[in-house]
């Protein structure tokens, strides 16, 4: 008898007796997505698009108020929330992982410019009350670059999750279902 034969009568012994193995009957695995995501946080973040469907809307201090696109985060904390600089501006990482992190000098942190380190960590409380009114943890007036939204409970919740999702190990644009790629293209002639 050929061995495929063997092993495919072996395989329906197996089967018949109930001694098969767990891995027999497995499903694949399939990717989760982040429970902490929140899609109306990130249109929020990205977009500047409420919960409603409303524009976003920010005001600063000597400043015209800003609506939708114009007012979303990502415009200076960047797709990945680690923060940018412009001119002498400095606008620091609210990733979850800098904006919740115990008081401990930073030191477990990787180096961003911009990052405020020695600070109390952020609760859900103290950071709406920052995005809302422009206070920090210790009830100090935040920086006059950052606006202050207009935002209601549930989409502050919403906005609050997709802060906490945000993670510098992930790749902005990478996930087990989408690769999203830049193309750069130059003015140069090809001969």
């Amino acid at each position: 008898m050929p061995t495929a034969a063997r092993l495919l009568i072996y395989g329906a012994l197996v089967l018949l007796l109930g001694g098969a193995s767990p891995c027999l009957f497995a499903k694949p695995r399939v990717a989760q997505l982040d429970p902490a995501k929140s899609k109306v946080g990130q249109a929020i973040y990205l977009e500047g698009i409420l919960g409603s469907g409303a524009p976003l809307a920010a005001a600063r201090t000597g400043a015209e108020p800003v609506t939708g696109e114009q007012a979303a985060c990502v415009n200076c904390h960047r797709r990945s929330g680690l923060g940018s600089q412009e001119a002498r501006s400095s606008f620091p990482p609210i990733t979850g992982q800098f904006l919740f992190h115990p008081l401990t000098g930073g030191a477990e942190l990787p180096y961003i410019p911009g990052a405020r380190l020695k600070r109390q960590p952020y609760t859900d409380i103290t950071l709406a009350r920052a995005i809302r009114e422009g206070v920090g943890c210790r009830r100090a007036a935040d920086q006059l670059l950052m606006p202050r939204f207009a935002l209601d409970d549930a989409d502050m919740s919403a906005l609050i999750a997709h802060l906490r999702s945000l993670d510098r190990n992930k790749v902005p644009g990478v996930s087990m279902s989408e690769l999203h790629f830049a193309t750069i293209i130059t003015p140069t002639r090809i001969r």
